[in-house]
């Protein structure tokens, strides 16, 4: 339960980040669908109706892989190969208003990366905690936590490039 506990509290953080990368605060009002659980993807607990970027970037997932925010504060769009970039940005610029971002290509897709994250979620990680989640900025599923070597470099090899593992205490890593 404590691990529970803490990812509740690393996606709370998340959500906060995120919030201010796309112009609200803590104060705002935040729909129930947006608010971080156990179960939620803190990195694209944004993905709810009451964001028109959002909600624009979920719905679109033959241009779209996600939506993040950067460490730097700026939004992260990541888009799938041979999307142009140019008109993908310009598709958004209402839902943007002026803020700050940077687009990324993706040699993969959300629902790729949504699978990837189901299977390895799934099956017996051996770990007593860890955190899995997909993130946009890398085009991967992170996987952060206590994770055996073994097990860590099985699903290396599974997964390549559609994966990156962080071995240590979950949420351990820095954000970006």
């Amino acid at each position: 339960m404590p691990f529970l506990q803490a990812r509740t509290a690393i996606g709370l953080c998340c959500l906060a980040l995120l919030l201010s990368a796309c112009g609200r605060s803590a104060g705002d009002p935040v729909p129930a669908s947006a608010q971080a659980s156990a179960g939620t993807d803190p990195k694209t607990a944004m993905n709810t109706d009451g964001d028109p970027l959002s909600q624009r970037i979920t719905a679109d997932t033959a241009r779209f892989v996600g939506l993040t925010a950067g460490s730097d504060g700026a939004l992260v769009i990541a888009l799938t190969a041979g999307t142009d970039p140019g008109k993908a940005v310009a598709d958004l610029a209402a839902e943007l208003g002026g803020r700050k971002h940077r687009v990324v290509t993706c040699d993969t897709t959300r629902p790729e990366l949504e699978r990837v994250r189901a299977e390895v979620a799934a099956g017996d990680i051996g770990a007593s905690g860890y955190g899995i989640v997909i993130d946009p900025a890398i085009c991967a599923v992170r996987l952060d936590g206590d994770i055996p070597p073994a097990i860590a470099e099985q699903l290396s090899d599974r997964y390549g490039t559609l994966i990156r593992i962080t071995v240590g205490p979950p949420g351990s890593r820095a954000q970006g």
